[in-house]
């Protein structure tokens, strides 16, 4: 069963969160006239529900929006759920047609993989850098479970870090990740590796261009996920960026590190008493609910209940 077959990616409750998350950075970012997000182009990989096309379109401004689907098989459907007119569908392995798509636009580019660690994902991610120039950004989402490195080969359980190395060079591979193998502290080891991976291919690529990061989220909706990302600078974008004072202003923004979010599930009604209680400069404490929450689940929704998703059904 294909992923977007048995989840639907509108209802992931942490992800809903992120995307906002990265709505508020790309438009604090686009108030300086020089990153005018109606001017770019955004590409992603947008499967059946588009969610991330409909926020990029709706809330940062842009119009020409382009989705990659590699099951030949939902060509079809794909075409038939895309929200706008203005979404173009390419079908095929990502990383073809990263190299057939024309890069006139300065662009946005979200791979959004559901997938654990693959080599072929740094080759799409080296593509896109190679091709773009000052003011791009560049975002990868990957699975971070650190089970995914439990390999056997001829019924011997293959070193963790042999299959870690054996998908990345191990130049990007942080020096200690032999000691983050653990199912806590793994999640920070694809991020960091992208950081490494995603600056050399920058530095690499032209003179006078570098990788500023702006995106280090880990995030479970399921299975624990990492996305990682920047945007790809001249000396003159780099200094705009540094004078947008994004890391006062933003507690998630990735120089501060890897950011969790861990929003509690919550029942309509436990929505709308906590809502009463916002907004606030400390969470209530749990004792002053008439329901259960931990004081982490509380903080959590205290922090971003401007973001919080709630679902419901229609009736005709």
């Amino acid at each position: 069963m294909r992923s977007f077959e048995a989840i639907n990616y509108s209802l992931r409750p942490n992800k809903n969160v992120e995307r906002k998350l990265i709505a508020r950075i790309l438009n604090a970012i686009g108030k300086n006239a020089r990153f005018d997000w109606r001017d770019y182009r955004y590409l992603g990989l947008g499967s059946m529900w588009f969610v991330d096309f409909i926020l990029m379109h709706k809330s940062i401004g842009i119009n020409k929006l382009v989705t990659i689907e590699k099951e030949h098989s939902r060509a079809k459907r794909v075409s038939f759920n895309a929200p706008y007119s203005c979404v173009e569908v390419k079908i095929g392995m990502s990383t073809s047609v990263l190299r057939q798509l024309s890069w006139e636009n300065r662009t946005i580019a979200w791979l959004d993989y559901d997938d654990v660690l693959r080599s072929y994902m740094f080759d799409d991610l080296n593509e896109i850098i190679v091709k773009s120039t000052t003011g791009n950004i560049v975002m990868v989402s990957v699975n971070a479970e650190a089970a995914q490195l439990n390999v056997t080969e001829n019924d011997a359980i293959v070193d963790p870090m042999t299959v870690l190395k054996g998908l990345v060079n191990a130049t990007y591979i942080p020096t200690d990740a032999d000691q983050r193998l653990s199912k806590n502290q793994f999640p920070a080891l694809p991020g960091e590796t992208m950081f490494n991976f995603m600056k050399s291919s920058v530095l690499n690529t032209a003179t006078g261009l570098d990788f500023f990061p702006l995106f280090n989220f880990a995030y479970s909706d399921g299975s624990r996920m990492v996305t990682y990302g920047g945007m790809i600078v001249d000396a003159n974008d780099e200094k705009i960026l540094k004078g947008l004072s994004l890391r006062s202003s933003f507690e998630f923004v990735a120089q501060h590190g890897q950011f969790e979010i861990q929003v509690p599930q919550l029942t309509f009604k436990e929505k709308l008493e906590l809502d009463k209680r916002m907004p606030c400069a400390v969470a209530p404490k749990p004792e002053d609910l008439p329901f259960e929450l931990k004081p982490s689940e509380i903080e959590a929704y205290r922090k971003f209940y401007q973001d919080y998703p709630m679902y419901g059904e229609f009736h005709p």
